[in-house]
């Protein structure tokens, strides 16, 4: 094979009788942007390793032609589906499954994941800040600042320098 663009079709071919959408959406590759690499255009990194994870395709072959076109044995990276935990496992596949779908039900899902894992986010940095004002609280009382009352700071430590005047 002479260029990416003819190996690209090969392994299309192998894998889904040369149905480019089909194609596209099994490895979750928007089917115009998938057209684009078909065409010629050089695909993003994050495309290629859908490629390689979904039809176990060989990256360097399809690059550059040196190699086998597919990946053998312990080479192929493990099924981002599995899991240890078989409920995650099967939402994982799930989720998948309706992601590739290229519905609304996939648009509204990619949202939702999104919204959530943000949130999830938020509420972690909010756990850190929440321990770290205990522990400042904490750290407060050992200093003998207890007697003071809440929300109050402990008085600046000032220390005379040479040259500085200090009191009236």
């Amino acid at each position: 094979m002479s260029n990416l663009t003819d190996r690209l079709k090969q392994i299309i071919e192998d894998k889904e009788k040369g149905k480019h959408t089909l194609f596209a959406k099994k490895a979750g590759i928007p089917p115009s942007t998938f057209q684009g690499y078909v065409d010629g255009r050089a695909p993003k990194v994050e495309h290629l390793i859908r490629i390689r994870e979904c039809y176990n395709v060989n990256i360097d072959w399809l690059l550059t032609g040196d190699g086998s076109p597919y990946i053998i044995g312990e080479e192929r990276t493990a099924d981002p589906t599995t899991d240890s935990d078989p409920e995650v496992a099967d939402l994982l596949k799930m989720t998948r499954e309706i992601i590739q779908s290229d519905t609304g039900y996939a648009h509204s899902l990619k949202a939702n994941i999104r919204s959530f894992h943000s949130a999830v986010e938020t509420q972690t940095r909010l756990d850190k800040l929440e321990q770290r004002i205990l522990e400042m609280e904490k750290d407060r009382s050992g200093n003998g600042n207890s007697g003071a009352p809440p929300g109050a700071h402990p008085a600046p430590d000032i220390k005379s320098e040479p040259g500085r005047k200090t009191g009236t």
